[in-house]
Order: C-alpha cells, then structure tokens, then sequence
C-alpha cells in the first residue's frame, strides 16, 4: 500500500552579504516530507571561532537526527538532545584550542514528521536571535522570540517593535550554544505551547503544529529578518512565489538595500506546504495507514464468499456423480412446476355411483372420462396390442432389430 502525505518545497542560501568571510551554516535534510530537518546557526567569536562553532552545532543536528532510533523518540527529545550535544562540542573544542575560546553561535532547528495520520506537523526549537517564521494565511503565525537584549525591552515596553530592526543593541544576545553562562533553550513544552500578546505563537506545544497546504516556513539568521520587512514576506507568499524564488527576491532585495553597507552574512530556509501525493514509500511511516474494523469485517466476508463460491464450482466440475444428482434433481422440480393438481374427489357424488338431487345419470359428466379409460376399453386396448406384437414378429429379423432398438432406448430412459 502507498502512503499519502503532503510534500514539501524547499530552497535554501547562504551569503557574506556585506562581508569578507561567512560565519553561517545551513542545511536541510529533506530525504522525505514524512520525516525531515532544517538547521540555521549563526556563529560569533572571531578568528574564524563563529564559523566553527556554527558548523560544529549543525553537524550535532545531523549525528541525532540520523541515528537508527531517532523516529522512535519524541520530537521534543531529539531537538534537546541535539542542543545538548552541540553546546558541549562546542565548549570542549574552544577548551583544546586557545584560537576560539570565546566561539559560540545562535541556532534555529525545524523537525516535521508525519503523524499516524499521515498529517504532518511541525516542531522546532532555538537559541539565541536566529528565528522561524510560520506564514499562513498572508499573516504570520508563528514566530520564536530572540533570546538578546532587544526583546527583553520590547517585552517591559521600553521599546516598540517598530525600533527593533537597526537599534545598537542589536546584536547583544542573552543566550547562545557555545556560551559559558546557563544556555536558554526555547524547546516545544506544554500542549499548546506560548502565544505573545498579539497571539502569534512562540513556542510550539509537544503536539507540534498542524501543517496545511499553503503555509510557507522561513528559518533566518538576524541578517535576512533584520534589513527584509515582514510585509514584504507576506507579499511574496500571497503572490504564491515559489521557495527558488522567494529565496532570490529576498537575497537581492536585501543586496540592494544595504549595498552602501558593511551588512551582515545572509542565510534562509524557505519551505512550502504543497497538497497531498502518492510519491511516498510505506517504509518511511510506520503504521502509517490503519485498516478501520468495518473494512476488515467486509475483506473478511469478501474472502470467504468468494471461497464458498471456489469450492462449489470445484465440487461440482469434478465430482461427475454429484453433478448428475444436482441435474436430475432440477429436471424433478421443474417436472412437478408444470404438473396440474387433479379435481378432488372426495365431495363428487359420481364417484359412489350416485347422481346430484334433480339430474339425470345420463347427462352426467364423468370428471375422469378424458383422462382414464373404462375397464372394457382398456381389455381391448391390451388385445389389440398384443395382436399387434404377433403379427410384428412374424415379420422377420428386420422388426426384431427394431424392436430391440426400441427396448433399448426405453431402457436408457
């Protein structure tokens, strides 16, 4: 049997943007829509620390995401587990090497599986200012707050959010992999997970987030979300723009709005929900499609309707005795269909010899004359046959063999 699940779209890019060298790394293991990963990490540190450390915690990603057993745990388990693992590569490889003691890096990861019914959902988690959005709808839906000095002054209301983009402490963040302080990690938690004041989604719940054709991810680093409006993002996904070109538009609209600028790296993720296809193998989702027991039940009688039917037909071919009684069986009934129920006689005056009140005997009708002879005729009947037999033998070896002709066939009846 093949699985139905929607499929997913995907294109992704990294850029120096505005500088020499890109701290940034990306990737996007899309092997199928029933259970797929994407990673962004931002690294920091200098002498070529952040690049490092950025690509130390996506291969962390990788090692837990590809293990045999990882579509055994829950979602929630394999993102911090993944955390966990790249924040300690992370601090023991700036232990060994003096050069990028001080290296750390923001992350962002994406995981979407399939549920039990083939539906898929979304999970995610992040550190640091590297965001996911959800757009659904032309509005967005979901986004991750930053862990960084920024938002906690939007959230006590120092700030709007209109002065976000280009404040000075931009670039301050309160959290990240790699770092010598506790490592605040955003993970799915609850059921429903948590909703800002304007009720766009921050965290997703354990439940993960149903996704639906036509919802469109973006995974950025601080230097896509910070120079691109999300009015702009909004309009490239009501015009229906594929993931190739909202990567391109987003790319140069950003080159060419800070192109007088020493702008920063520039890296995203663009996915698209697309309807339902037939392309996915079974093996990627276990027990993905559960026979209910109403359809059970009616293969179950199907099979044995059809047996019963088998097995007749069989009995019947090959079994010649049981076929002739069958035969002679329906010639009987349908011999009796046609028969014609005689008068009853018990209430007949005539069978006594006796004649109704006020009739005469003579003009009488015997009920039974068309049908049985008298005694007389039937006497000479027989004489006239046997008379007829006599002379027929007398007529040589001829008439015998048609007589034994005729024996014969009477006996075969």
């Amino acid at each position: 049997m093949v699985s139905t699940v929607p499929i997913l779209n995907e294109d992704h890019f990294t850029d120096p943007g505005g500088r020499e060298y890109n701290e940034d790394s990306v990737d996007a293991r899309l092997e199928n829509s029933a259970f797929s990963w994407f990673v962004i990490a931002d690294g920091l540190g200098g002498h070529g620390g952040g690049q490092y450390a950025s690509r130390i915690a996506v291969e962390s990603v990788n090692n837990i995401f590809q293990q045999p057993t990882s579509s055994q745990q829950s979602p929630a388990q394999l993102i911090e587990s993944a955390f966990q693992l790249a924040h300690q590569q992370i601090r023991q490889t700036a232990a060994n090497d003096p050069r990028v003691y001080n290296m750390q890096t923001t992350i962002v990861l994406l995981h979407i599986r399939a549920d039990e019914h083939n539906n898929l959902r979304a999970y995610w988690g992040h550190v640091g200012d590297s965001r996911l959005y959800l757009i659904r709808r032309n509005k967005i839906f979901v986004q991750t707050k930053d862990h960084s000095v920024v938002q906690y002054l939007l959230d006590v209301g120092e700030i709007e959010k209109k002065d976000v983009p280009g404040h000075p402490d931009r670039n301050r963040l309160l959290s990240s992999l790699g770092s010598k302080s506790d490592v605040k990690m955003s993970l799915p938690e609850g059921k429903k997970g948590t909703f800002d004041k304007e009720n766009v989604m921050n965290t997703c719940g354990l439940e993960g987030v149903l996704l639906i054709p036509g919802d469109v991810l973006l995974l950025c680093t601080d230097g896509v979300w910070d120079p691109f409006p999300e009015e702009k993002l909004k309009m490239l996904v009501q015009q229906r723009k594929s993931p190739e070109q909202m990567c391109s538009e987003i790319k140069n609209h950003i080159h060419h709005a800070c192109e007088h600028t020493e702008y920063d790296n520039l890296t995203a993720i663009v996915i698209q929900v697309c309807p339902q296809t037939t392309n996915v193998s079974p093996k990627t989702i276990k027990d993905a499609h559960k026979s209910s027991p109403k359809q059970i039940i009616l293969v179950v009688l199907w099979i044995i309707l059809v047996a019963m039917l088998l097995t007749g037909i069989a009995i019947v071919v090959f079994n010649e005795d049981l076929a002739q009684k069958i035969l002679c069986k329906f010639k009987e009934c349908s011999m009796q269909s046609n028969v014609i129920e005689e008068p009853k006689k018990i209430n007949n005056p005539s069978l006594n010899g006796q004649s109704p009140k006020g009739a005469e005997p003579s003009k009488l009708k015997n009920p039974d004359s068309s049908t049985e002879k008298s005694a007389t005729e039937r006497r000479g009947d027989e004489t006239s046959e046997n008379k007829t037999l006599s002379e027929t033998e007398n007529k040589g070896p001829t008439n015998k063999k048609r007589i034994q002709n005729r024996s014969s066939r009477n006996d075969t009846w």
